[in-house]
């Protein structure tokens, strides 16, 4: 789990320097410092609830003032809403051409 969460956050470029794709570990490691964002990936987690309280704490913070990042946790849920759809459809086709 924490090395999905730390490649979670390297993979963010808001947590990589300027002059290298080294990530800058402050900010891994200072959620409340300015600037800091959470990686997309953790933010679909949040999105669709795939994560503990615990993990959900500094990201609820973060989106309390960050506009950039609650359009993107819209833009997740949308995402995932559609998925669900779309598979729902899928096994009810599936269903309807297999049984009689």
């Amino acid at each position: 789990m924490a090395g999905r969460l730390l490649s979670s956050l390297v993979m963010n470029p808001s947590y990589q320097s300027s002059s290298s794709l080294v990530p800058n570990i402050t900010s891994i490691s200072s959620p409340q410092r300015e600037g800091w964002h959470p990686a997309e990936r953790l933010l679909a987690r949040y999105a669709t609830n795939d994560m503990g309280a615990r993990a959900k704490k500094p990201i609820t913070r973060h989106l309390e003032s960050c506009e950039e990042c609650r359009r993107t946790i819209t833009r997740q849920r949308e995402i995932a809403r559609r998925f669900r759809d779309f598979e729902r459809c899928a096994i009810a086709n599936h269903t309807a051409e297999v049984l009689p």
